[in-house]
């Protein structure tokens, strides 16, 4: 797995149909003691990108912390 730029996620993704492939969803911090989204993307058995988003309280708009985006092993 490597970090990547919101840039490079974008072209990875562009003119592809990726599918959720796995996702973990705690807005309320069961997970993480803080609100987090985790999204995997690509098709069936082959993951290509994880995106991770950290977003604020409820009712607060802005993410606490910047978004994470991951190409995984084997990825594009």
């Amino acid at each position: 797995m490597r970090k990547i730029s919101c840039q490079e996620r974008d072209e990875i993704f562009q003119g592809k149909e990726m599918d959720v492939v796995s996702s973990v969803t705690g807005l309320d911090g069961y997970y993480s003691g803080k609100p987090y989204m985790e999204t995997v993307w690509g098709w069936g058995d082959l993951w290509i990108l994880k995106d991770i988003r950290h977003p604020g309280e409820v009712g607060v708009i802005e993410d606490r912390l910047p978004c994470e985006h991951y190409l995984l092993e084997g990825g594009v």
